[in-house]
């Protein structure tokens, strides 16, 4: 199994050579091609087909006409996949690959509709017109978009068939379509058995899927072409995400609760404004304008918008890592790579739950992918990255707050670098870390100057001056995070593997907070110190699954699993990290043995990203904000292949083909842990959200119909937001559903001694039936389940609803 650029296969009797072309592994231009272009008569047809559907979508959304499935489909391929695959066959995208020119269309798409959408919000209401964002005025827009587009195409057309990439399958291809498609038909099948109270063998075997997908991927290199390559990794991603989001019947995660808010704002009220409520989130338009205009067109369950339709939208993302490593690796390095990308938990357990940081993190690989596009003129790379820094900064603030503080330590660290490493002319592309690298985009590399400078710094730090500070007001969190990290002297050395504080001082922590919190307020204002502080609320352990047949007897041979569980962990963990600071230095080396680093400013861009990440971790006050797995799974971009190398580098000893089954192995091993795979094969774990019906994940996050019924009725009390509400973590969760009354933040925790005295509160599942209650610690991502008081309640407050599922007092 080779790993070289070159020569993964001749090509097969009866093949062309531009076939042939993806099995050696060089890039595949979907340039012009002249013996496959459509006819002129099979473009008319076409084009007429394309303008039936459109009218049909006009008819459908004007005379609000509600076609199950039929329209969300309809709806969803007029307002994205049409507009996109017109940019994606125009001469726009010259010399790119189908990968580039997928990933470029869909941002421009996605950028066009939120800057559309803000602009009709912001003109239409000068002249009088109130709801700008009703169905109408978004189909006049999405039709503007598509006829603008088709113009733009009809004078700079450009064959760039599918059928060049997808013809002449192989048997392998064929195997690895087969079972992408039937992950992605298992994860929705299970998550929906889920839903319905039944076991999570369904999912588990999607995921079992999944792995072994990954494994025949690496070891069909040599017959699997790019292009059908890109098409597995789309479908194994989308399979991973759905395997999360789709899970519950309503609103299920942590931030995606006052993602949907701000979203049901907006949606309300025809318009988006930030008077509505001035918060950070209402700021994202990816969260805001994006998914009503969805909303408006496909006519779905407001909950699906996100559920499903961002899963599909950036499921693209990790094709677009990978279409970044192929820039400088080899096609062994990049499958492992987008391994690491998808594999990572956060990309599956945590991404579902924060769709502005999805739309965000495919600006940010498109900006990535443009910023490297060596054969577009320097000036062209830099607007393009610049471009997608402004859909990042639309899409969400801290994730363009990381981006800018990537390129800022990139540039920095690549003029340092210069004292280091000088340029050789004499040392030849071919050589430089030929085992890595691909040799054809090195000749094009060779010469190309950087996108990232000073001016482009200058411009992303404006792009989020403009926005952050001007027309949204919300950087103000930042910089208090940035005051605090300068004045506290707090500094942190754990990594993301750490296990945090200790429960007990967490609780400690809260307790103290809690009572300093009432200092000063009215008296009155909460129940009785005196009886809040004697109720106890003694720390529960957190429940395991129990073992299952396996883990017993793994457990009789004197293995313990729960130990055994705990250990995959922490070493995936510190691996990652190891291997990540071990491949850096690896390329570094290199680099300055030879004269040239590996792709250049690529590089410093991941020492970049890794620095960002080692900030966050060590300064409590902005990994309190930003998180430091979400940095690592946007670091992931940057850095996967990195990680790839140290992996080889540390098997280095037992020669190179022995080092690159090791680097297989490890990577395998990676997802079957942080997957849950084999935990759940064994038992003794926490329980995952998408692969169990209970579990602190499952308490948190997950909605139950009890639940759902008692927020209907408490949204619909009188008055209700006169009073304030109280509710269990995560509080964003009983929001009511009314979200035209917005005037702030209304629900708190409903811990013993802050409960008020004059309020609602609101006790869901696990409280009403078990009596725990659970809190996050926001650093550590530490779950704290206490026993909860509810005698308290009985003793100063009214029971007024309760379902069996979830009460109400008064």
């Amino acid at each position: 199994m080779s790993y070289h650029g070159r020569g993964y296969a001749s090509p097969a009797p009866g093949r062309s050579y531009a076939s042939a072309r993806h099995y050696a592994g060089e890039p595949s231009y979907a340039g012009p091609q002249p013996s496959s272009g459509p006819s002129g008569g099979q473009s008319l047809l076409s084009s007429l087909v394309a303008l039936v559907l459109a009218l049909a979508v006009n008819y459908l959304v004007l005379e609000k006409v509600n076609l199950p499935v039929v329209r969300p489909i309809l709806g969803f391929w007029f307002i994205l996949v049409f507009p996109a695959y017109l940019l994606y066959a125009s001469s726009a995208w010259r010399r790119c690959t189908l990968q580039e020119r997928v990933g470029y269309s869909v941002a421009v798409v996605l950028l066009a509709l939120m800057v559309a959408g803000l602009a009709i919000n912001e003109v239409l209401p000068l002249a009088g017109v109130q709801r700008p964002l009703d169905p109408a005025h978004i189909i006049i827009v999405s039709d503007l978009i598509n006829i603008s587009l088709y113009v733009f195409r009809s004078f700079n057309r450009e064959s760039a068939s599918l059928r060049i990439d997808f013809a002449e399958f192989s048997k392998q291809e064929v195997r690895l379509l087969a079972a992408s498609i039937m992950a992605v038909v298992l994860a929705v099948l299970g998550a929906n058995r889920l839903n319905n109270g039944a076991s999570g063998t369904v999912t588990w075997i999607a995921l079992g899927v999944t792995a072994l997908i990954g494994v025949f991927s690496v070891r069909w290199l040599r017959t699997t072409r790019e292009s059908v390559m890109a098409v597995v990794i789309y479908l194994v991603s989308l399979g991973l995400l759905l395997t999360t989001s789709l899970r519950g019947w309503y609103v299920t995660g942590h931030d995606i609760q006052q993602e949907y808010l701000v979203f049901q704002l907006t949606e309300v009220h025809g318009h988006w404004s930030m008077a509505y409520f001035q918060d950070a989130y209402n700021a994202c338009l990816s969260i805001t304008i994006l998914p009503t205009e969805l909303g408006q067109i496909l006519n779905i369950d407001s909950p699906y918008v996100f559920k499903l339709f961002f899963q599909l939208i950036f499921a693209l993302a990790p094709v677009l890592a990978y279409t970044v490593t192929r820039r400088f690796f080899n096609r062994g390095i990049a499958t492992l790579a987008v391994a690491y990308f998808v594999g990572f938990p956060t990309f599956f357990t945590d991404m579902p739950f924060l769709n502005r940081q999805e739309i965000a993190l495919l600006f940010v690989a498109v900006g990535l992918l443009a910023a490297t596009n060596s054969n577009w003129s320097f000036r062209r790379r830099q607007v393009s990255l610049a471009v997608a820094g402004i859909g990042t900064e639309l899409s969400h603030y801290s994730t363009m707050y990381v981006f800018v503080g990537t390129l800022v330590i990139a540039l920095l660290a690549s003029y340092a670098g210069r004292l280091f490493i000088k340029s050789d002319s004499g040392v030849s592309p071919l050589d430089t870390a030929r085992h890595y690298v691909r040799p054809s985009e090195l000749r094009r590399l060779a010469n190309a100057k950087g996108a990232v400078s000073v001016g482009l710094v200058v411009v992303f730090v404006g792009i989020v001056f403009a926005w952050g500070a001007l027309a949204t007001k919300t950087t103000d969190a930042v910089i208090t995070d940035g005051k605090a990290a300068l004045t506290s002297g707090s500094i942190s050395i754990s990594g993301f593997g750490s296990a945090g504080p200790s429960i007990a001082a967490l609780q400690a922590d809260y307790s103290k907070d809690a009572v300093a919190a009432r200092a000063g307020a009215p008296a009155g204002t909460y129940l009785p110190l005196s009886a809040a502080s004697k109720a106890a609320a003694p720390i529960v352990n957190q429940p395991m699954r129990p073992l299952t047949a396996a883990g017993s007897k793994l457990n009789s041979f004197g293995v313990p699993v729960a130990t055994l569980n705990s250990l995959a962990r922490s070493l995936v963990a510190y691996g990652e990290e190891l291997f990540l600071a071990l491949g850096l230095v690896r390329l570094l080396l290199a680099g300055r043995r030879r004269g040239r680093l590996v792709g250049g400013q690529f590089f410093w861009l991941a020492v970049g990203s890794t620095a960002m990440i080692v900030i966050i971790t060590a300064v409590p006050s902005i990994a309190a904000d930003y998180g430091v797995l979400r940095a690592f799974q946007q670091g992931l971009v940057f850095f996967a292949p990195v990680i790839v190398i140290g992996s080889m580098t540390i098997f280095k000893p037992i020669g190179k083909q022995g080092a690159r089954i090791a680097a297989c192995g490890v990577c395998l091993a990676a997802f079957l842990a942080t997957s849950t795979l084999i935990p759940q094969l064994l038992g003794d774990n926490l329980a995952e959200l998408n692969l169990n019906n209970n579990g602190a994940y499952y308490d948190m996050y997950y909605t139950t119909p009890q639940e759902a019924n008692a927020l209907a009725w408490l949204g619909a009390q009188p008055k209700v937001l006169n009073y304030p509400i109280q509710g269990s973590w995560d509080v964003r969760k009983w929001e009511p559903t009314d979200p035209r009354s917005i005037t702030g933040e209304r629900v708190i925790d409903e811990y013993p001694t802050l409960v008020y005295q004059d309020g609602w509160v609101i006790l869901g599942n696990r409280v009403a039936t078990s009596d725990i209650s659970l809190s996050l610690e926001p650093i550590s991502n530490s779950i704290v389940e206490y026993k909860y008081p509810v005698g308290l309640l009985h003793d100063y407050k009214n029971l007024v609803y309760t379902d069996g599922g979830a009460s109400i007092y008064k």
